[in-house]
């Protein structure tokens, strides 16, 4: 008998004595008890490849295992992609071979920037240096317009940003234009003006709001003008009926960390709304002194939250599944990474697909893979957080490809909470 193995699988304690094992090879895990882990490890010091005799695993048990025991639990790896028994087997469920040379234009979810004009001056905003309005914007024809070009190409979901969306006086008659075709609305807003647009909340999809602290003097001291606006109110006197489609994020940085179990109760208990956190993401070299201690507040996290922590490789889709559309009409290929060379066209023209296609910008984000990336190709967490946000790859550090030495502890430290709490099997 002999299987053949990914020598790096990854054994992780539960708190209900289960063990939870990872194979970067395959990309799968799987929850098991002691005897089947007991078993795995005795595999794996064999060696992929190596015959052995069964009763070299049978006498572990002293005789509590049975061979009809032994054969179910080596039936159940190799359904589940641990084990192998045949070499091309093994080489052909590599997960790498499953996701590379895939990457091809369908596009899914584009960002529209409404407006690059905003009310709030936030420290860390990845948008800030555009937020002027100089560009110009789109109007209201033009956006129905860009719409019908997205739709005809495969667009289903729209997230409504900027600048401040809400600054928009038709953002209304935008929205309504959008879910004719039964499309997906989001908004992504500070919050402050929804006290003035309730009306648009029967057609939107969901809301994301931000919001650091439930103490006005720390949210003014990231949001800078927010003082201005009582947000919290304004969440307030959301209609009922309309709050199960908003949620709550609170960007994590050295003045509210210790504050995040407080907002999130306040958010789920007297705003009945959805509560998440994200990462603070510097925009810039200097920024990256700015990135608070996460580690105590990782144990914290809940699986539904992770999300916001671990993207994946397989989920960046910047410019084939994704696009961002600035207020002018211009292309780029997420909404971090609005910058005059890496603009691809600009949807009003007519020959814009055939620019998105033919764009260097395009090809570099299609041709994006981690194991490109010389510190992350032989990591173990590798599919898991696929080498961090290309956005802050290149704004930090001036290079796509580029590794995240700023973040890299943190999302080995965010992949083993993931793989705590998230089973996704690969069957």
């Amino acid at each position: 008998m002999k299987f053949y193995l990914d020598n790096r699988i990854i054994f992780m304690n539960t708190d209900d004595n289960y063990v939870n094992i990872y194979t970067p090879h395959a990309h799968s895990t799987l929850k098991i008890n002691e005897a089947v882990s007991t078993i795995l490890k005795k595999i794996i010091e064999i060696g992929s490849g190596n015959s052995f005799n069964p009763d070299d695993i049978l006498d572990i048990f002293n005789g509590e295992c049975s061979l009809d025991d032994l054969e179910s639990v080596l039936n159940v790896l190799v359904e589940c992609k641990f084990l192998f028994k045949s070499e091309s087997d093994f080489i052909n469920n590599s997960f790498y071979n499953t996701i590379k040379n895939t990457k091809a234009i369908k596009l899914n979810t584009v960002y529209l920037h409404l407006t690059q004009r905003c009310n709030l001056n936030c420290s860390y905003c990845y948008n800030k240096h555009n937020l002027n309005g100089n560009k110009g914007e789109l109007t209201l024809e033009q956006w129905k317009d860009t719409i019908d070009k997205l739709r005809n190409n495969g667009v289903q979901n729209y997230i409504l940003t900027g600048g401040e969306p809400l600054l928009r006086d038709e953002i209304i008659d935008i929205v309504k234009y959008i879910k004719r075709f039964d499309s997906n609305v989001a908004l992504l807003t500070n919050g402050t003006l929804l006290h003035k647009n309730s009306d648009l909340l029967q057609f939107v999809d969901k809301v994301t709001v931000s919001l650091d602290s439930i103490d006005d003097k720390i949210n003014d001291a990231n949001r800078s003008n927010s003082n201005k606006y009582n947000l919290i109110n304004n969440l307030k006197v959301v209609a009922p009926e309309y709050r199960h489609k908003f949620t709550v994020r609170s960007v994590l940085t050295n003045k509210n960390l210790d504050k995040i179990d407080e907002i999130k109760a306040f958010v789920e208990e007297n705003l009945n709304m959805n509560h998440i956190t994200a990462l603070f993401s510097p925009n810039s070299p200097e920024e990256v002194a700015l990135i608070p201690d996460y580690s105590a507040y990782l144990s914290k996290i809940r699986g539904s939250e992770l999300n916001e922590f671990s993207s994946g490789v397989i989920n960046c889709g910047a410019c084939f599944n994704e696009l961002a559309v600035d207020a002018n009409g211009d292309l780029y290929p997420c909404q971090a990474l609005i910058k005059d060379d890496l603009k691809i066209g600009n949807i009003l023209s007519p020959d814009w697909l055939e620019a998105l296609k033919t764009s260097k910008v395009t090809c570099d984000f299609i041709d994006r893979d981690v194991h490109k990336i010389e510190k992350c190709k032989d990591c173990d967490y590798k599919y898991i957080c696929g080498g961090g946000c290309r956005a802050i790859a290149y704004n930090v550090y001036g290079d796509l490809n580029a590794h995240l030495k700023c973040y890299c502890d943190h999302m080995k430290n965010s992949s083993n909470v993931f793989l705590l709490n998230t089973m996704f099997n690969k069957n």
